[in-house]
């Protein structure tokens, strides 16, 4: 791994060195072959819900808290490289970051996102998430985004 690059490791790969915390002594790739097929791939893992990988065999709280604070570091550095970027520039920049940020969520999510006034991301405001198609927004939801970024002097989008 040291001599090697990660990028020339496979999802599996990587997989299993996340979970050898959980069992420092036992051969983690069943678990993570296992992982894998029920999952689909290294992200289906990482965004499961934790409710999802309590059900699968072998899989216990060490190994979950593995894979969970995998996630929170993977999310931290997808979104620190975004934060106070000039890189949503145009429709198709933000899109791309909403596919990123959402795309192995199992429900429907909204969320707002607050700009500065050279597209730069102040924040990012998670309203919830709904499977009613006509649920509204509450105007007092994107208050917080209006008012933290007006606190700071800079405009929200």
């Amino acid at each position: 791994m040291i001599e090697k690059s990660a990028a020339t490791l496979t999802e599996l790969e990587l997989l299993e060195m996340i979970l050898y915390p959980s069992n420092p002594r036992g051969d983690t790739k069943p678990i993570a072959k296992r992982l894998m097929r029920e999952l689909g791939s290294l992200a289906g893992v990482l965004r499961a819900p934790v409710e999802t990988l309590q059900q699968l065999d072998q899989v216990g709280p060490a190994a979950i808290a593995a894979i969970k604070i995998t996630e929170a570091a993977a999310l931290h550095l997808s979104h620190s490289r975004i934060k106070n970027q000039s890189v949503l520039r145009n429709w198709v920049d933000v899109q791309d970051y909403c596919i990123n940020r959402l795309a192995h969520e199992r429900r429907e999510h909204f969320i707002i996102l607050c700009l500065d006034n050279q597209n730069r991301l102040i924040s990012e405001d998670d309203v919830g998430w709904h499977r009613q198609p006509d649920r509204c927004l509450h105007a007092r939801s994107g208050e917080r985004c209006v008012k933290a970024s007006s606190a700071s002097g800079d405009s929200a989008a």
